[in-house]
């Protein structure tokens, strides 16, 4: 439905982008207008800017920045990633999403086509670009996006995404970096299929190759958050691209070890007995790269054990369970004042086995108002490191953390040993609650 030129100033000889409808209708028009809006309000440098808007044959079309350099999907094409090139690359596309959804924008259609690599004397940055189909976050879209109709590219699109686009919220673009990251590190698509129908019905059920079966020596926090941004229910999968950020790139968040090809890595539920809008438009080549720390984050600790699964017309539903687990709050607090203080960053060239550069953690600030019905947990004794674990998730304990009610396994690491099942939390309502770890008896032992 339009194509982008690259095209010259007149007057300041400057090169640019112009996106140009193919099709003209005053609803194509409005949505045109409306994508430029958006992405001119997105100033942030791992996102193609807008700058004016153009009649051309009496028609709208949008000014861009140019953007010397190939989109992300034509560059991985026989290229085979390190992880840490990998990461790379990814940083830049997180953060910029983050500061999307920060801004109250979704963009629904991340994919590789839609991220473009611009060539700068400090390297590849990546850029996002292509927002027409984004949507307001917690706004009405007058209209804008059909309900009950998938939109989107089927590949990198969510299971809510394919039932219903216009229900989707930020956790949908989560599930996006997901696939794009997969793509980035195996070099193949994680949702792969001969038919529209039979891509739907992977992503629907969650059937892909796991990272480990296809790459050798994936860091093991790696694959959790790619395991985590694919979960099919979306109030089991990572709430935001913050949580994402510091899965991958926080120092003080570490899961240890790296997982060998063919290895599993275990997500059963920790066992504390153990000692131990209607229109498309066709994809503009304009993306966008940040190495600053990602946005505040709000996490999602409602628990959910539906998953309700439409596989179009005719298909029947399928019924599964999970599990959804709590963070804490001062978790997400801590990394709002990381962020808070960073500056933005330009990165460095991918060069092969040169480590990801990552934000220097920055200490808590005020906690502001105390979530209503959680719990306080201060960690007092001879423990090193202290999280709590259900079922997949795992939440790392800061001081005075504020946790949602639920019942946690607690793990902790004494005098740089392995780390060892300290007992069992409970967390009840407005209790306050201190963890006492012992060195001797290598126990976490709540007291109220």
């Amino acid at each position: 439905m339009a194509a982008v030129y690259k095209v010259r100033h007149q007057q300041l000889n400057s090169a640019h982008a112009l996106k140009l409808l193919f099709v003209s209708s005053p609803a194509i028009s409005k949505r045109l207008i409306r994508e430029g809006r958006v992405q001119a309000s997105l100033r942030h440098p791992n996102i193609v800017a807008v700058t004016d808007v153009l009649v051309v044959e009496e028609g709208p079309a949008l000014v861009m920045e140019y953007v010397d350099g190939p989109p992300l999907d034509e560059w991985m094409v026989d290229r085979k990633l390190t992880v840490d090139e990998a990461l790379h690359v990814f940083r830049g596309v997180v953060l910029a999403i983050a500061h999307a959804h920060s801004l109250g924008i979704a963009h629904r259609d991340l994919k590789p086509a839609n991220i473009l690599l611009a060539r700068t004397n400090d390297g590849l940055v990546p850029k996002i670009t292509d927002f027409g189909l984004m949507k307001a976050l917690g706004a009405d879209t007058g209209g804008q996006t059909m309900g009950g109709v998938p939109m989107g590219t089927p590949n990198y699109m969510s299971p809510e995404q394919i039932r219903d686009a216009a229900s989707v919220d930020k956790r949908t673009d989560v599930f996006a970096l997901g696939c794009i990251l997969y793509e980035l590190i195996t070099g193949v698509e994680v949702f792969p299929g001969n038919s529209q129908y039979e891509i739907y019905q992977r992503i629907l059920i969650g059937d892909y190759k796991p990272v480990t079966e296809l790459v050798d020596e994936v860091p093991r926090h790696v694959v959790r958050a790619i395991e985590m941004c694919l979960m099919t229910e979306r109030n089991e999968r990572l709430s935001d691209c913050d949580m994402l950020f510091d899965m991958l790139y926080d120092q003080s968040v570490t899961f240890g070890a790296t997982v060998t090809r063919g290895e599993a890595i275990q997500l059963e539920s920790v066992d504390a007995s153990r000692p131990d809008e209607p229109d498309d438009f066709e994809d503009t080549e304009i993306t966008d790269v940040n190495d600053s720390p990602a946005r505040p984050r709000n996490i999602d600790d409602d628990a959910r054990r539906k998953l309700d699964i439409t596989i179009l017309t005719t298909v029947s539903a399928l019924l599964l369970t999970a599990v959804v687990a709590g963070g804490t709050w001062l978790y997400l607090e801590r990394a709002k004042a990381a962020r808070a203080q960073a500056q933005v960053q330009t990165p460095a060239p991918i060069v092969p086995a040169t480590p990801v550069p990552k934000p220097e953690p920055a200490p808590p600030k005020d906690l502001g108002p105390r979530p209503e019905s959680w719990a306080t947990v201060i960690v007092e004794g001879d423990a090193q490191t202290v999280w709590l674990a259900r079922g997949i998730l795992e939440f790392y304990l800061r001081p005075n953390a504020h946790v949602a009610p639920q019942t946690y396994a607690i793990h902790a690491v004494f005098d740089d040993e392995d780390p060892v099942v300290a007992g069992e939390l409970v967390v009840e309502q407005d209790l306050d609650i201190t963890l006492r770890c012992e060195q001797a008896t290598r126990t976490c032992t709540p007291q109220l």
